[in-house]
């Protein structure tokens, strides 16, 4: 399952369906022929050596990739990329079939020892098969679903190693220039509630983008949507893959955006280690508008440049206002 065609897809193209195949298939598929390799040949031949480094570097490219932040799989990556080796082995299934061939060991088991063994003969080790790949994956799956250990990207370590806090709006700007994107600063007039905000900014409430601190299964994390729509904490729940999803209230998560106004933190949650989920709806937005820290002041920016550097989650849990 380890092929380094899609290290290179992810790598260079961050086609984040592609990144996500390359981790779990990848790490699991690698990693597995690691620990079990159908070796043919002596350990110090040419053959031997170029098994062991094709593998190897697959998931160091793959976790060079993660440690960068370029991409990072989403909540229900694991079940969709199980699907998509289901799909692959079905198609390598027909080829085996039309070319008498055993690629990926659907026919029979390789000819050394191997994990396989335990699974009993053909077909019953193909349903063992299954389950083992999809353990892996929901262990591969774990670490990513904890966000504990959350790295922080090459482009936000110079914040860090100030000890400065990212916030207020002139250390957002800071970061924005940092990366080369094109910004526009808007001032009003302190308002705290969105409708008077679009109003004071002339803005439209779709083009005004509002961050709620949510907790998805006990952990902190952004819900961006416009503010003319309001969260669906069941849509969310299902669309997050989460078993609970809440609220927080704002006493509660203060001392996560030091130097914020309360209530007007900015949709970077990489900034913090925190992840952001952005409803599709705002996808559909040229541009949009966000508090910068404050509550006069907004920033607008173009929706790709700020996607670019937060790598948000999307999915669908806003509702329409009533």
């Amino acid at each position: 399952m380890g092929h380094p065609f899609l290290v290179d897809l992810a790598a260079f193209v961050i086609l984040l369906i592609a990144f996500e195949i390359a981790y779990f298939a990848g790490i699991g598929g690698s990693g597995m022929e690691l620990l079990t390799p159908d070796l043919w040949a002596p350990i110090a031949s040419y053959r031997t050596i170029y098994f062991v480094l094709a593998h190897g570097l697959v998931v160091v490219c793959i976790l060079m990739v993660l440690w960068s932040q370029q991409a990072k799989p989403r909540p229900g990556s694991p079940w969709k990329v199980f699907a998509v080796v289901n799909i692959y082995a079905a198609a390598i299934a027909v080829f085996n079939a039309i070319f008498d061939t055993n690629y990926t060991y659907l026919c029979q088991k390789p000819a050394g020892a191997s994990i396989i063994d335990f699974f009993g003969p053909w077909p019953v080790y193909l349903f063992g098969c299954e389950a083992i790949t999809l353990a892996i994956f929901w262990l591969l799956w774990l670490p990513i679903r904890s966000q504990g250990w959350r790295v922080v990207g090459p482009e936000h370590a110079s914040y860090l190693a100030k000890g400065e806090s990212f916030m207020p709006a002139t250390k957002l700007k800071a970061f924005l220039d940092a990366n080369q994107v094109k910004y526009s600063v808007l001032t009003h007039s302190t308002a705290y509630t969105a409708p008077e905000i679009a109003s004071l900014a002339h803005i439209r409430g779709q083009d005004l983008a509002k961050t709620v601190i949510v907790k998805i299964d006990d952990q902190f994390a952004m819900a961006v949507l416009p503010s003319s729509r309001h969260v669906d904490f069941l849509l969310l729940k299902a669309s997050a893959y989460a078993k609970t999803v809440r609220l927080v209230p704002e006493e509660e998560f203060r001392d996560l955006f030091p130097g914020c106004e309360p209530g007007a933190m900015p949709p970077f949650g990489n900034l913090y280690g925190i992840p952001v989920f952005v409803d599709e709806s705002l996808t559909k937005d040229d541009e949009i508008a966000f508090n910068a820290g404050t509550h006069s002041e907004l920033i607008r920016l173009s929706y790709r440049d700020f996607a670019r550097l937060v790598q948000p989650t999307v999915i669908g849990f806003a509702a329409k206002a009533a």
